[in-house]
């Protein structure tokens, strides 16, 4: 494939991302938000992609590492409207207060916002 080909196929030039935490900053375990995370990029931008990762960052309570399995949920889009960010921060914020996060994690087109 050349790039001339390239640039007569259909582009997605932006990628959001939503890290879905597992278990609750007391490390009991949290609802699964991926598969509701994956509902909302689906409904959005046509599709949406998970896969498995793992983080690790200190607890606020205890200085402690955390280790976490997470799910990191991504669509890519043609178009970032202020309705669809609006709407990926509404949940974050609805995930991070049900997991009992000290914050969870949004991806933009490679830069992350701590919510």
């Amino acid at each position: 494939m050349t790039a001339k080909a390239l640039k007569n196929l259909f582009k997605l030039s932006h990628k959001v991302s939503v890290y879905c935490p597992t278990l609750q900053v007391d490390g009991e375990a949290c609802d699964n938000w991926a598969d509701k995370t994956a509902s909302l990029l689906a409904s959005l931008f046509g599709g949406s992609t998970s896969t498995d990762a793992v983080g690790y960052w200190i607890l606020s309570k205890t200085g402690k590492l955390q280790k976490e399995s997470v799910r990191l949920v991504f669509s890519y889009a043609e178009e970032l409207t202020d309705v669809a960010i609006d709407s990926i921060y509404q949940h974050a914020v609805e995930m991070k207060t049900a997991c009992k996060q000290d914050a969870v994690a949004i991806e933009v087109d490679g830069d992350l916002f701590f919510i």
